[in-house]
């Protein structure tokens, strides 16, 4: 992670302006004061460089949940600073390399993959946890016609893929941070072609954290285009692929399939793909057996998929009670954590700068969290960037943060 790291806090005379970048502020943890956020703005993009008091000197690099790309544009901020400061003693902040530095339009922002899968136009297939990105890269070869997304949360796989698609000169795959769990819940009913799943974490210590899940499974099942109910038609239908050299996750997997009312699943052992991951490879070399299933939708969904919107996060203003009920919430001994049946809210942390002020969130689905911030300045409340993604449980929480921010009573 790009850093620098001092020998004490440093004044960088705020606000500061250095070519594109603003450096805005300095919010102080109310809780914590040896941690700071300093909002930074570039073009049309914030982020928040995090500023961290310890024994031996003073921190400074990017806050991993505001991250944008590419990592040069963060790594050109936190230059700036440096440069501005006194008492170095290390950083890490070498000159960036092309890649560091160009953003590739096969990257989507979140906003942006949410209206890629709401909006596409020809099929779309969507494979979660691609790695190295052979097998994406091969389907987007292949099937020049059609749309790929490709979901992955390692910064350097992402990079090497997306070096990949210009080499190779494809325009029908695009590649994603986003959470696969998250997402499907989003995705229209019967608007894919196929899900792949290779290879997943299993997670046999937190299987909450596994994207096979039940809730993933009903997603998968309702949003894959249906098939017929004939055994000859499914190489033509739609499919969700999980393949896996862990027994216990395949039978996990199995276990749930099972307990769905209607299905259709093909069941292979070993099976030979046309491509071959470096870590299949090397499991075949261990003899490690393969574990393939393919799972088929034969039945119509029978929950209508309600078209979410980003406009269910809007702020109406800020009231009289909003800054008097953070200010009550900085008073209190612990910040609030809400657990109700269907959705969380948890307020992590509160930052303050004069009265202008920065609300760290965790929200939505127990399983499937989303962090979010929510920055209160010169008379506007909004979030960061952009604001979480509308699943149903994001927006019930967001309406309870809503209602502990304009309530007259206190909490």
């Amino acid at each position: 992670m790009p850093h620098f790291h001092t020998t004490h806090p440093q004044d960088f005379c705020l606000p500061l302006k250095s070519g594109v970048y603003e450096f805005v502020c300095k919010f102080t943890h109310t809780r914590n004061h040896n941690q700071s956020l300093i909002l930074v703005r570039y073009e049309d993009c914030e982020f928040f460089l995090l500023e961290s008091v310890r024994d031996n000197g003073t921190l400074y690099k990017y806050h991993k949940a505001t991250r944008i790309d590419p990592i040069g544009i963060i790594k050109d901020a936190l230059e700036i600073l440096r440069t501005r400061s006194h008492g170095i003693l290390g950083h890490n902040l070498s000159k960036n390399t092309p890649k560091q530095c160009t953003k590739s339009p096969f990257l989507l922002s979140r906003t942006q993959t949410y209206e890629f899968v709401l909006h596409h136009n020809k099929p779309l297939s969507i494979e979660v946890g691609f790695g190295s990105g052979r097998h994406v890269l091969d389907l987007a070869t292949k099937n020049p016609n059609e749309l790929f997304l490709g979901l992955e949360i390692h910064t350097p796989s992402i990079e090497q893929v997306l070096r990949q698609i210009t080499l190779l000169g494809l325009t029908n795959l695009y590649i994603s941070h986003i959470d696969a769990r998250i997402l499907l819940q989003l995705i229209p009913n019967a608007s894919l072609k196929n899900i792949y799943v290779h290879f997943p974490v299993p997670w046999h210590k937190k299987p909450h954290r596994r994207v096979i899940s039940p809730m993933f499974l009903h997603h998968a099942m309702r949003t894959i285009s249906l098939s017929n109910d004939c055994p000859t038609a499914l190489p033509q239908s739609g499919f969700l692929h999980v393949r896996t050299d862990d027994r216990e996750y395949f039978d996990y997997t199995l276990q749930l399939v099972l307990a769905l009312p209607k299905t259709t699943m093909l069941v292979e052992k070993n099976a030979n793909l046309a491509v071959v991951s470096k870590y299949e490879a090397r499991w075949k070399k261990q003899e490690k057996h393969i574990f393939d299933g393919k799972i088929f939708s034969v039945l119509p969904p029978t929950d209508t998929q309600k078209s979410l919107q980003n406009g269910d996060f809007v702020f109406y203003g800020i009231s009289e009670y909003v800054v008097q009920n953070i200010k009550h919430l900085i008073a209190l001994p612990t910040l609030p954590k809400i657990v109700r049946k269907t959705y969380f809210l948890h307020i992590d942390a509160i930052y303050q700068h004069d009265e202008n002020y920065v609300i760290a969130l965790c929200l939505g689905d127990f399983d499937e969290p989303q962090n979010a911030f929510v920055l209160i300045q010169n008379g506007i409340m909004r979030y960061l960037n952009a604001p979480p993604l509308p699943t149903q449980a994001a927006i019930q929480a967001h309406q309870l943060f809503i209602h502990i921010l304009e309530s007259k009573d206190k909490h």
